[in-house]
């Protein structure tokens, strides 16, 4: 339906022209510093990683202002368009959005609109986008995030979008705390065959000092807060060895073939869960 609408052959060639007044901003001003970063390196006034750094930055900076003025003319599209004057009248222009991309922060405007019929009120461009109301940060940019703070903190999580976006470990810890996925166990070409294999089990209390937002925490009938999370960890591997060696004096024990299974599981089913997953390891690899 969407494409019916902008995508006329006269309408993709305004969209493309749009895009010329960055290239042509890129071209003003940002060539021109680089010229001036240039002779300052062969001044010996700057690294060639500095040069490298600002080309890498600028080139970030273009691409985030080229999308930007592209989603400005879809939304000017979408304004002309005989079908959206039948069905939806305009309620606000220039309405400010910010979305955090792989690029960079993508700052454009866009026209709100009223249902003739329903009386609703919408931002087209965000739906053709698939951008949700509150939303703040594309799909790609939360991949980058979450890919990293798998491995990090929080806070080196919040640093992975290149140029200019900066995000709090608040918002990372968001984005991890509500992604749920199952990664998928790649079958090895063939199964280990062992004698033995070792599995630890166990659990810990974690006190959480706020569910949501400070100050949520309920309390018992004694007046002690309710605050206690239950990690469980198993930890599967194959053998202990020494990796000092017979003849050292001081050895250091190493498992090998481990592999970890860990997160919050609330009730027997959730339990049930857990060693399902297991299951399911050891069926896979052995």
């Amino acid at each position: 339906m969407w494409y019916d609408w902008i995508c006329e052959k006269r309408s993709q060639q305004r969209t493309v022209l749009s895009m010329y007044n960055s290239i042509l901003h890129f071209i003003e001003n940002d060539i021109k510093e680089i010229e001036n970063l240039v002779a300052a390196m062969l001044k010996g006034n700057k690294e060639p990683h500095d040069l490298s750094q600002d080309i890498h930055d600028r080139m970030l900076g273009l691409g985030a202002r080229l999308i930007a003025e592209l989603y400005e003319k879809i939304d000017d599209e979408i304004r002309e368009s005989l079908i959206r004057k039948k069905k939806w009248n305009i309620e606000q222009r220039n309405e400010s959005k910010e979305l955090l991309d792989i690029l960079g922060p993508i700052r454009f405007r866009r026209t709100g609109y009223r249902d003739k019929k329903t009386g609703k009120f919408v931002y087209l461009l965000d739906e053709i986008l698939g951008i949700e109301g509150h939303q703040r940060i594309t799909l790609g940019a939360a991949a980058c995030i979450l890919e990293e703070a798998v491995q990090t903190s929080y806070a080196k999580g919040g640093q992975t979008i290149p140029l200019m976006g900066q995000v709090s470990k608040q918002t990372v810890k968001r984005l991890v705390h509500d992604t749920e996925a199952q990664l998928p166990v790649a079958p090895p070409a063939e199964k280990k065959r062992l004698e033995y294999l070792h599995i630890v089990a166990d659990e810990d209390h974690v006190a959480a000092q706020f569910w949501n937002q400070k100050g949520d925490l309920g309390k018992d009938s004694r007046g002690n807060k309710i605050n206690t999370i239950m990690p469980k960890l198993i930890c599967l591997y194959e053998d202990v060895v020494d990796e000092a060696g017979e003849t050292s004096k001081s050895p250091r024990h190493k498992l090998t073939g481990k592999h970890y299974f860990c997160g919050i599981y609330k009730g027997q089913e959730a339990n049930k869960r857990l060693w399902e997953e297991v299951r399911d390891y050891i069926d896979t690899y052995y």
